[in-house]
């Protein structure tokens, strides 16, 4: 922190000195405020900070010098900028100015960037020597939701990027004016520079000033993403805050342990139908390729309930829960009853009713909420885990299923049939009927969703009493949500990250049954057991991934991940003459898809976590909701693009028909992730 002080000394300007803010005062302010903690009756001079929001108005003080200095020196960069193109009078003279605003240019950003660090550290250094407030998470958050706020204006590099624009297009028209030895002011000439894109990258090339102003900008942006990431992570778990309670005579863990089953649960149920969809959809009067409208309408349905059940989670878990087990369970009774109903609307209902009942986004808040900081990265991995395993128990089990019945129809009581089809929606009903009564008798409501009496006797900040977190005003939200997605490159990147690779990951899954059925003759024993084995291949995969995260940066797993994963869309969409190659093609580039998707799930989550800003941390449209609906609508889109394309397409070009364009899309994601 002194170290911090005295470079901060070390780079002010002289003129510019009283602009800068004012770390000394704020730390003095800080040691005053520290003082009247530890003892209030002690009287301190009028305005002076007698509290945290004191504090926090007095740097709102500094950051409004701040900011109104840089918008001043701004503009006047702008003023000489328009002034030296209208009137400047050769080549030379205008190079030369170009290069001076430039370093102005340069100067002004070095200056941006180190009061957005000093704001950093005054925060850091509050919430470590004030303990009664943490200011840091709720002073970001609050101020960078409003288009007013002055401390949002220090991320908003539009006005440095034009002014950037117009150097570079300023060299750019200097040098080639030059080589015809003239110079002409005219609008026509100077902003015609951009139509030679090769002339434009030489220029960025030869003029050091255009490098230094990209560079500058890239640590601003970095220093911004740094203060917007601590604020993030203050929000997540306050010190204020209480952590979660044992329930009178039960295990707290036994919550957690329960809230993975139901993740478990939901993703076998997901899966157990794959290697028999097709099949049902044949005795149901369908074609195969229907088996894709079967698996998509879970996604569909998860899509739209995940809004409703982020807004319940901010008042109650364990009502959300025992809902959401109660729809699965509706769902799975009614894919039973479709077959001796004869009815592929029933069918389609019990899917539809399976993806209402998706809790994984109630699952995901419940672990951020109640986990203690030091415990949440482990937690987290075993409900990663869980999915995982899940995912590989359901075709699985289907395919020990489907060899224990074969060809075998058994008439059970009430005119029920049971066959390799129908006796996977069985065993999930049992299955759920069991959990819905664990959850019933064992999960408690954790302490921050309790009624205010059951935490009378302990001493907890305003925010713990009410609900962890409130949902917007509308206009908030379209402001809070809308405008940070349209202008955050990286959260829009990570949000497309996650819908190609589900997109991709779910059309493979679900094609894998009609195209290894045809070019390698499995039937749904091989298909079962091949998903498993993928699934069950995702365990060992992440623990690798866990060793290079510490050796490599995210974005650079997340651009090799990417070309693997085009790699295996290239293996798959190859076709040659024999089936049996095109079948080993097809398998080999499953595989390889289904890994790396998973394998970059983890590191675009690990990436967009450090990426987001504080205020799509809150609220109904938070972004685990914004991450789990871009997956979600990656896995519905994958699902009917099989339905879409298996109505046009034999069999034999399914997987070459349907995989182009998300070779496309692949190779799409892998250019703005390098960009």
């Amino acid at each position: 922190m002194v170290r911090f002080g005295e470079a901060l000394a070390a780079e002010q300007e002289g003129l510019w000195k009283p602009h800068y803010l004012d770390y000394d005062h704020m730390k003095n302010e800080l040691d005053r405020l520290v003082a009247h903690e530890a003892d209030p009756s002690t009287t301190l001079p009028p305005g002076w900070a007698k509290s945290s929001d004191d504090f926090a108005k007095v740097l709102d003080t500094e950051i409004e010098k701040v900011v109104l200095f840089y918008l001043e020196r701004q503009g006047q960069l702008a003023a000489q900028m328009g002034s030296l193109i209208r009137s400047s009078t050769s080549n030379a003279e205008l190079a030369d100015g170009c290069r001076a605003i430039g370093a102005e240019l340069v100067k002004l950003m070095s200056f941006l960037e180190i009061n957005i660090v000093a704001i950093r550290k005054v925060l850091k250094k509050h919430d470590k020597m004030v303990g009664s407030q943490q200011l840091m998470g709720n002073f970001l958050s609050t101020r960078d939701d409003k288009a007013e706020s002055h401390l949002r204006q220090l991320s908003a590099l539009t006005g440095v990027s034009a002014i950037a624009a117009s150097i570079a297009g300023g060299l750019t028209a200097a040098r080639g004016s030059s080589q015809q030895g003239l110079v002409q002011r005219s609008h026509t000439v100077f902003y015609g520079r951009f139509d030679r894109k090769d002339s434009f990258n030489e220029i960025r090339q030869a003029e050091a000033i255009l490098s230094e102003i990209d560079e500058m900008r890239e640590r601003v942006s970095v220093a911004s993403g740094m203060l917007s990431t601590a604020g993030f992570l203050a929000t997540q778990l306050e010190p204020g805050m209480t952590e979660p309670v044992a329930v009178e005579g039960r295990e707290p863990m036994i919550c957690t342990y329960l809230n993975h089953a139901t993740t478990f649960f939901y993703m076998m149920n997901y899966y157990i139908v794959l290697p028999s969809s097709g099949q049902y959809a044949q005795e149901l009067g369908m074609p195969a390729s229907f088996s894709g409208a079967i698996v998509g309408c879970t996604p569909l349905a998860a899509q739209i309930s995940a809004f409703a059940y982020s807004g319940w989670t901010n008042y109650s878990y364990r009502q959300p829960l025992l809902f959401t087990t109660g729809l699965v369970l509706l769902g799975n009774i009614f894919y039973v009853l479709a077959l001796p109903l004869q009815s592929s609307w029933l069918l389609l209902l019990g899917r539809l009713s399976t993806g209402l009942g998706g809790s994984r986004g109630i699952s995901r808040r419940y672990i951020a909420d109640t986990s203690r900081a030091q415990e949440r990265t482990a937690i987290s991995a075993m409900f990663v885990s869980a999915g995982c395993v899940g995912t590989a128990a359901g075709p699985g089990i289907a395919a020990i299923l489907s060899g224990m019945l074969g060809r075998e129809e058994i008439n059970a009581p009430f005119g029920l049939i049971l066959n390799t089809a129908t006796v996977p929606g069985f065993l999930m009903v049992v299955l759920w009927m069991l959990h819905f009564t664990l959850l019933l008798v064992f999960f408690g409501e954790p302490a921050c969703r309790k009624n205010k009496s059951a935490t009378s006797n302990v001493k907890v900040s305003k925010a713990t009493r009410q609900p962890l977190i409130e949902q917007d005003k509308s206009e908030d939200i379209q402001e809070g949500v809308c405008s940070i997605l349209g202008r955050d490159r990286a959260v829009q990147v990570c949000l497309l990250s996650y819908f190609v690779l589900k997109l991709v990951q779910e059309g493979v899954i679900t094609s894998t049954p009609l195209v290894t059925g045809y070019l390698l003759g499995w039937g749904q024993e091989d298909t079962g057991s091949f998903v498993a084995v993928l699934g069950l291949l995702v365990l060992p995969l992440n623990f690798i991934m866990g060793y290079l995260s510490r050796e490599s940066d995210d974005r650079t797993l997340m651009c090799a991940m990417q070309v693997m994963l085009c790699v295996g869309v290239l293996a798959v969409v190859v076709q040659v003459r024999s089936n049996t190659v095109s079948g080993i093609n097809f398998v080999l580039g499953a595989g390889i898809i289904y890994c790396s998707a998973s394998m970059l799930e983890g590191v675009t989550m690990s990436l967009l976590s450090k990426v987001t800003p504080p205020s799509l941390a809150k609220g109904i449209c938070n972004s685990g909701l914004l991450s789990t609906e871009a997956g979600t609508l990656g896995r519905t889109c994958g699902n009917w693009l099989v339905v879409i394309v298996g109505a046009h397409v034999s069999l034999p070009h399914l997987a070459q028909t349907m995989f182009l364009p998300e070779l496309m899309m692949c190779f799409l994601l892998l250019a703005l992730t390098r960009k």
